[in-house]
C-alpha cells in the first residue's frame, strides 16, 4: 500500500505548468525606420551584414497598419531591412529559450512568384549550432514557418537577393534540467498534500502494527 501511494505522489509532483508561450507581435511600435537595433517583450532584434555583403543602410522598418507592403491586416509587420542583412535574435539579460515559429513574407507582399526568396536560418545553443533553409512562396500574406528549436542563446536569418518581412515570433521559455517545468497549480498541491497525508496515516498504522506484534 505504501509503494503504491508512494508512487502515486511522484507521478503527481511531476505535474507543473508548461512554459506559457510568447507572441511578439510589434504591434505597440510606430510604423517607420527603426535604425538597427528593436527592443521588443524582452527579446532583441538587431540587424547585421549577411557573409559577403556590406552593412550599409541598414534600418529595420515597421510597415504601417492597413499598407499595401504590409502582410498583416490586423496589425504591423517588420521589414527586414537592406538586402543580405541578418536578423539576430536574443533575449535581453541573456538565457536560453525556445524559438517555436515566425511569420515571413515578401517585403513588397507581391503575391506572385516573382516574391519568392529563400531564408537561411541559423540556431545558436551553448553546444553548438545549426542551420535551415525555408523559401518564401510569393502568395499575399504571412506564411508561418515552424522551428521547434530549444534551449536557444540566438538565432538568426537572412536572405540574398530580396528583403523579407517578418511578424508573430512565437517563443517559449525552456524548462532547466533538474527543475520542475513551473508552479503547481492549486489542484496540485492539493493533491501533493492529501497524497503526504495518505503516506503518513499509512505509516502510523505500520509502526502500530509492528508494536502490536512485539
Amino acid at each position: 500500500m505504501i509503494r503504491i501511494i508512494g508512487a502515486a505522489l511522484l507521478s503527481t509532483a511531476a505535474v507543473a505548468s508548461p512554459a506559457a508561450a510568447l507572441t511578439i507581435t510589434f504591434d505597440e511600435l510606430s510604423p517607420g525606420n527603426k535604425g538597427r537595433e528593436l527592443a521588443v517583450d524582452g527579446f532583441h532584434f538587431s540587424l547585421g551584414g549577411a557573409p559577403g555583403f556590406n552593412e550599409v543602410d541598414i534600418s529595420f522598418y515597421i510597415n504601417p497598419l492597413g499598407h499595401g507592403y504590409n502582410a498583416d491586416p490586423e496589425g504591423l509587420t517588420v521589414t527586414q531591412g537592406r538586402h543580405g542583412t541578418a536578423v539576430t535574435v536574443t533575449k535581453i539579460g541573456g538565457g536560453a529559450f525556445d524559438f517555436v515559429s515566425i511569420g515571413l513574407a515578401d517585403s513588397w507582399n507581391r503575391g506572385s512568384a516573382a516574391g519568392a526568396e529563400l531564408v537561411y536560418f541559423r540556431f545558436n545553443t551553448a553546444e553548438g549550432f545549426s542551420e535551415e533553409v525555408v523559401t518564401i512562396d510569393g502568395t499575399p500574406g504571412l506564411q508561418t514557418f515552424t522551428a521547434n528549436r530549444q534551449g536557444l542563446l540566438s538565432f538568426s536569418f537572412h536572405t540574398v537577393w530580396n528583403r523579407i518581412q517578418f511578424d508573430n515570433v512565437v517563443i517559449g521559455d525552456p524548462v532547466v534540467p533538474g527543475t520542475p517545468g513551473g508552479v503547481p497549480e492549486p489542484a496540485t498541491w492539493a493533491m501533493l498534500i492529501a497524497g503526504f497525508g495518505l503516506v503518513g496515516s499509512a505509516m502510523r498504522r505500520r509502526r502500530e502494527a509492528v508494536s502490536q506484534a512485539l
